[in-house]
């Protein structure tokens, strides 16, 4: 898009130009500013001092083509500018995205997987099934963007990518994938992210505390998640609920009926109803037994049970990955909510059931305090002994957030370290042959969120030190 075509689509709104006197081209849009260059145009929004000057520190790292801001800037900026809300404006923001990312009949269809706890593990699946079936698909989420079981690197983290990335992810994707499998978090929903997309259809895996920091209340937490069927193509489209999950079932209808809304809910056949053989060790996890049903009743209608190969199915980076270490087992999970965690280590406990079972955890710094002891319960409830450390502290300092873990355990716990590596260390030591240390919050990530820095950490990595240091 050049500069007159822009000014053309912002003909009608209220909006204001700096640096507008050369002529420009732009061919994608993104709200990652770090990866704004020459060809990509930004948008992004700033509140406040802080948040403006954070903005300023990181436009003096990249060059973008082109800014879209919610405010005019107190400084001077260099590159051609547009100052527009565009939550106001949001006519015209569909209208740049039609023409930059059409939606045609090459544009992948979406279905998306909502819930506390499995919707990574649920949208990778759902990835899987289909292209047993030889139907190129793909997945979106806390782990990624994948098409075709490859990792892409779109520059996208988060579970639910914002509405303008979403459309841009679409049509990078157009060429390669039918079907788009996305993780849609009750943020993503509440905060309209999915835009004018419509959804095909749609799973709920569980609900469970989590983000009251954001929403409040339980009950904002579940209104906000029901509203995915808002996002329907129909009131034909399903939702799927796992079978054993009756209570969130009979929530979700009596949400629909009580708010005049219409959906096809339907609950997942149990897995002996679907012929698939006999079950791979992970699956017997009644956690990933509700996550195959669901996946499998959510592709069913597009899927030949017969080709269906369950050993050949994998879960995500992080999800319940085993690794040996000095004879005993590390096993790195991103298991977050006190639901998760408990789930987690009673899963452990019974593919180890001689075992030792030591869990690692921290909670989340500016997240929801209320869960801290509610995790530590959780935590302790099965396990052997727990060590309690750092997770992403954000703001907050560290030994605040321990302090509120540790309230709500029983006992003493074998240890406690802020810094996150020495603790799995330490862990480690502890172990005896066959012995289990659970490492359970960041899974996948690579990242610590540290004072308003993202500095690198992995759980893996830590655990791959250990590995080398012992061959």
């Amino acid at each position: 898009m050049n500069k007159a075509q822009l000014l053309n689509q912002l003909e009608k709104s209220d909006s204001e130009y700096l640096n507008f006197e050369n002529d420009f081209k732009f061919q994608d849009l993104t709200t990652n500013l770090q990866n704004s260059n020459d060809k990509i145009a930004a948008v992004y929004n700033f509140s406040d001092e802080a948040s403006e000057a954070l903005f300023k520190e990181r436009l003096s790292k990249v060059s973008p083509v082109l800014l879209f801001l919610n405010k005019k800037p107190s400084f001077n900026i260099k590159c051609p500018t547009v100052v527009i809300d565009f939550k106001k404006e949001n006519i015209i923001l569909e209208s740049i995205l039609n023409s930059l990312y059409p939606i045609n009949a090459s544009t992948p269809k979406v279905l998306g997987v909502t819930g506390t706890n499995g919707k990574s593990t649920c949208v990778c699946l759902c990835e899987q099934l289909l292209l047993q079936q030889g139907i190129p698909s793909g997945s979106l989420g806390t782990v990624g963007v994948t098409a075709n079981g490859e990792i892409l690197d779109l520059g996208i983290t988060g579970t639910t990518p914002s509405y303008i990335d979403l459309r841009r992810i679409l049509s990078s994707l157009s060429s390669k994938i039918k079907f788009l499998f996305m993780e849609v978090s009750s943020h993503a929903i509440d905060q309209k992210r999915l835009g004018s997309i419509k959804l095909s259809g749609a799973g709920w895996t569980s609900f469970s505390q989590d983000h009251l920091d954001y929403h409040g209340t339980m009950e904002e937490y579940f209104r906000a998640k029901a509203e995915i069927v808002d996002l329907f193509i129909s009131s034909d489209t399903k939702l799927v609920v796992p079978p054993a999950q009756e209570k969130l079932y009979q929530e979700i209808k009596d949400f629909l009926n009580g708010s005049g809304r219409d959906s096809n809910l339907l609950k997942a056949r149990e897995l002996s109803e679907f012929s698939v053989g006999e079950l791979p060790p992970f699956f017997k996890v009644h956690y990933n037994k509700d996550n195959l049903a669901l996946s499998l009743e959510l592709v069913s209608e597009w899927i030949d049970f017969k080709k269906v190969k369950l050993d050949t199915l994998s879960t995500p980076k992080g999800r319940f990955s085993v690794l040996p270490v000095k004879g005993a087992f590390a096993i790195v999970d991103y298991a977050h909510t006190p639901d998760a965690i408990e789930n987690l280590v009673e899963a452990t406990v019974k593919a180890f059931p001689d075992s030792r079972v030591i869990t690692l955890f921290g909670c989340g710094g500016d997240r929801d305090k209320t869960k801290r002891p509610k995790m530590a319960m959780a935590a302790e409830k099965s396990s052997t002994e727990v060590i309690v450390t750092s997770d992403n502290p954000r703001s907050e300092e560290p030994e605040n957030i321990i302090n509120d873990i540790v309230a709500g355990l029983k006992k003493k716990p074998l240890l406690v370290e802020v810094d996150r590596e020495k603790a799995i260390k330490e862990g480690v030591k502890n172990l005896q042959d066959g012995d289990v240390l659970l490492i359970a919050g960041k899974g996948h990530e690579e990242y610590q969120e540290i004072k308003g820095e993202k500095v690198f950490f992995s759980d893996f990595a830590v655990v791959d030190s250990i590995r080398e240091e012992n061959d």
